[in-house]
């Protein structure tokens, strides 16, 4: 995938402000949610992403994996986020069942 500091520019063009504060962990907030980047050590062969949000954070997570030849498994479908007709399915799946869990729908901006 490259040198930390690749990875790192990568997201940071597709989610700005994102905090490198921590070497190995980017943190990532905003009115749609947030995102944690997992780099690991280098080298860097892959991108770990915890993603809080709203569906409206997909479009870019596809754009990094397009731009950069990468693939995004995910982990709540099995398959490829960027192949996908619906990239965002795995995640709103996933709302729908925080929200059953624990009793409210979280208010994060949609669009």
């Amino acid at each position: 995938m490259g040198t930390r500091a690749d990875v790192q520019g990568a997201v940071s063009e597709l989610f700005p402000r994102t905090d490198w504060n921590d070497q190995e962990w980017g943190y990532w907030d905003s009115e749609y949610g947030s995102i944690e980047f997992h780099v690991g050590n280098e080298p860097i062969t892959s991108l770990g992403l915890s993603v809080r949000a709203s569906a409206a954070v997909v479009p870019a997570i596809v754009e990094l994996c397009l731009r950069h030849g990468w693939q995004a498994l995910d982990c709540s479908m099995g398959d490829f986020l960027e192949k996908r007709e619906d990239p965002a399915e795995g995640l709103n799946a996933w709302r729908v069942y925080r929200d059953r869990v624990i009793g409210k729908k979280l208010d994060v901006k949609e669009d």
